[in-house]
């Protein structure tokens, strides 16, 4: 679906859906990218498409239709990390380059094609494609290794250039063709090298360029004469540069002002700056500014490109997307962009009440800007940066809680921030505060946190006296210290469903605390340190990674070592206790205990209380509720999975959309089990009808666990019979042989597993 929103003249095309319908039910099996999709780098444009680019991936606007699609990992692109793109109507495709060497190909229907052989080539050196240039039947590819031509019909490689400077291998940044010449920047300096013995033996010249080669922004030709835009991101003092005689010399037009790319056609120059884009004659007079898409919407410039003759301009925009404007019209600008997360930087993955939040995450030693995101599957996604008067230097945003029609939102670093619906501030509590605890050197880490059933908020604080500190519903703080620790390094609070605190100890394993039945009243409280010592517990590591309670009441514990499992957490504090218990699995004819090898970084339990594990760097693993069977293995390799570097897993509890936080951005997966209801009496059926061509499993949702699910045809025939997973049962639409059932009419039957209740839907199949 895509919407269309009037403001005065201006267009909005904002899609909000990701890969498909970001309101309609996602099929079991599938998976959604969600990767900043509403800022780019990159502009370029294809026949009637208009491409915005980041790292994270591309998004296509149709003017022809006034579509929009998303062209990522998960569906067309061979991964993640672009490092530059670039089209050419003249030879009917966009390349994009990665940052690892590797190359896709677009053509003018988005089909993609992947060539691997830089990336796969056995060369020393860092092989990011930095810039590409179209030829007449070829692409100049520019490499952190040298340069590459690669002819345009076969897609094969033709030739490699090593660049050896001073007997130094060296990469090209930036490039251009200019009089059979191919000037080019690296750290090193601004060179040239004739295009005649570039793929033979080059010899480069350097050129007299008097700043920083590093800061070079791009080259561009104008009336017959070579220039480049030197763009200092330090102190804006920006200069263009003109090549005379060998040598680029500062020019007096512009100079000293901040400029951040600048466009030229024949008749126009194009300057683009962080707040404004102007339009200028080839003498450097002023014609027009756009300073604004549509009222007070200001702009957040990165790089502007003329389009289509005269003064119409692509732009591509950090805060606003992909914008088409002219400067003649500019109150008719069309902006377009996937309702996504404005930053791809997630590592903290929280969800409450269906709905996803995601945080930047840090640690004691990080600066991370503080963004919060928060997803649903109505209204799709918002960011908000909580940067406040109050709290300007505020970074590290790990945890929330929400009350109300407040969130809490918890820092490592920068204390506590409570936010209205609007996520205005209403209060900040930090080191010129003292409610919380007592601060180190301005340092307030609080790395978690907790409500209780009576709406007491339980915080976690590092390297505090008061490792503890609670809010009661009055608004009085309250700290609680562990004596056997000075200014404990804590991570990660839990609240159990028997109402018990589980947080963990930086190579110290984890305690259990328990506040009773009066949270203000610390007398009755009791806690117990668990590690690795035999006696205190048995944790097969004492760096705990994280701890998920599954739906039996277990405690599951990810550490260095694999996992550990508390039964029974209210035994801790009896006589019973047997310890930390470990899972032995059977792999390859071999025992041993349940990712005994692997630093287990997060577990996700989902409605049939299956496990989801990420092991460090290992990629995402699906095991059966008790742990003894492994059902699914996800890697970027074999996979949309956008890297096996996996920070958090959270789940949606209705839809069992699995949410996966990896180093390359957010993306999530849609699993075959949901949260169960604890009544039977409707059943939904996705798709429903079947539609011709459809080959994606049907699924019947809204069951209770473990329900019984037969199909039969309209006669009563039983076609097929399973047992939902959770919530959730699906069918591949095949009978008990395995035939494709025909079309008609198919009934749809589902009890509860105690027979307490039932349900009947109807389902339709056209083939």
């Amino acid at each position: 679906m895509i919407r269309f929103c009037e403001m005065k003249n201006f267009t909005l095309v904002l899609l909000l859906i990701c890969e498909g319908s970001l309101l309609a039910q996602t099929s079991v099996g599938s998976w959604r990218s969600h990767l900043p999709k509403s800022n780019f780098t990159m502009i370029e444009h294809l026949d009637s498409k208009i491409f915005g680019a980041n790292k994270y991936g591309l998004v296509v606007y149709d003017r022809s239709d006034e579509s929009i699609q998303d062209l990522s990992k998960i569906n067309h692109l061979s991964q993640t990390g672009i490092s530059s793109f670039r089209c050419s109507d003249l030879n009917g495709m966009c390349i994009v380059g990665y940052q690892d060497g590797s190359v896709d190909i677009i053509d003018v229907q988005n089909n993609v094609t992947n060539q691997p052989a830089i990336a796969n080539a056995a060369i020393v050196g860092d092989k990011v494609i930095n810039d590409i240039i179209f030829e007449d039947q070829t692409a100049l590819i520019l490499t952190g290794v040298g340069a590459v031509r690669m002819q345009l019909s076969s897609l094969n490689i033709l030739e490699y250039s090593l660049i050896n400077i001073d007997g130094q291998n060296t990469g090209i940044d930036e490039g251009i063709v200019f009089n059979n010449d191919l000037y080019f920047s690296n750290e090193l300096g601004v060179f040239k090298s004739s295009m005649s013995d570039l793929f033979l033996s080059p010899i480069p010249e350097l050129l007299k360029f008097d700043r920083k080669s590093e800061n070079i922004s791009n080259f561009f030709r104008m009336d017959g004469d070579l220039y480049l835009l030197y763009a200092n991101p330090i102190d804006n003092n920006d200069t263009i540069f003109r090549l005379i005689n060998d040598q680029f010399i500062a020019q007096t037009e512009l100079a000293n002002t901040e400029m951040r790319y600048i466009d030229v056609s024949d008749d126009f120059i194009l300057v683009t700056r962080r707040d404004r884009y102007e339009l200028l004659d080839h003498d450097f007079n002023q014609l027009g500014i756009i300073d604004e898409y549509f009222s007070n919407s200001g702009v957040d410039a990165v790089k502007a490109s003329f389009y289509s003759g005269g003064d119409s301009i692509i732009i591509a925009d950090r805060s606003y997307g992909g914008v088409l404007s002219s400067f003649s019209d500019s109150e008719n600008a069309v902006v377009f962009g996937l309702s996504s997360p404005s930053r791809g930087a997630i590592s903290e993955l929280r969800e409450i009440d269906n709905v996803i939040y995601g945080l930047t995450g840090g640690n004691s030693a990080t600066f991370n800007t503080p963004f919060l995101f928060r997803y649903d599957n109505e209204q799709g996604w918002s960011s908000k940066l909580l940067l406040y008067p109050q709290n300007d230097n505020a970074n590290n945003p790990v945890d929330i809680a929400l009350i109300d029609d407040k969130k809490y939102v918890t820092l490592d670093r920068s204390g506590l921030m409570i936010l209205d619906e609007n996520n205005n501030l209403l209060e900040y509590f930090s080191d010129s505060t003292n409610q919380i605890g007592d601060a180190v050197d301005g340092y307030y880490g609080i790395r978690g946190i907790e409500k209780d059933d009576e709406d007491n908020l339980w915080m976690l604080n590092s390297v505090s006296k008061s490792t503890l500190s609670l809010l009661d519903i009055e608004g009085n703080w309250y700290g609680v210290a562990l004596p056997e620790f000075t200014r404990p390094i804590v991570f990660d609070l839990l609240r159990l469903s028997n109402g018990y605190l589980v947080f963990s100890l930086k190579e110290s394993g984890i305690v259990i605390y328990d506040p009773g039945d009066t949270p203000t009243d610390f007398s009755d409280d009791q806690y117990k340190i668990i590690n690795s010592n035999p006696a205190e517990g048995s944790l097969p590591n004492n760096n705990v990674n994280c701890f998920a309670e599954d739906r039996d009441g277990e405690l599951w514990i990810g550490t260095d070592e694999g996992i550990g499992i508390i039964y029974n957490p209210s035994s801790v504090f009896e006589g019973n206790f047997e310890g930390v218990q470990r899972v032995i699995v059977n792999q390859d004819g071999y025992n041993g205990y349940l990712f005994e090898t692997d630093a287990v970084i997060s577990i996700a339990v989902d409605g049939a209380n299956r496990k989801w594990v990420a092991p460090n760097g290992a990629g995402l693993f699906l095991i059966s509720a008790d742990g003894q069977e492994e059902i699914a293995r996800f890697t970027q390799s074999e996979s949309p999975l956008l890297s096996d570097v996996i920070s958090d897993l959270a789940i949606i509890p209705k839809t069992g959309e699995l949410f996966i936080a990896t180093e390359n951005g957010l993306l999530s997966y849609q699993p075959d089990a949901s949260e169960p209801q604890e009544a039977l009496d409707e059943i939904k059926v996705f798709p429903n009808p079947v539609k011709p061509g459809y080959s994606g499993p049907i699924t019947f949702t809204n069951l209770t666990a473990d329900a019984p699910v037969r199909v039969t045809d309209a006669a009563g025939n039983l076609i097929f019979e399973t047992v939902s997973q959770g919530g959730t049962a699906i069918w591949n639409g095949k009978n008990r042989n395995g035939e494709k059932v025909s079309t008609g009419v198919y009934l749809v039957f589902a009890a509860s597993r105690d027979g307490s209740g039932g349900a009947i839907a109807k389902i339709m199949i056209l083939n």
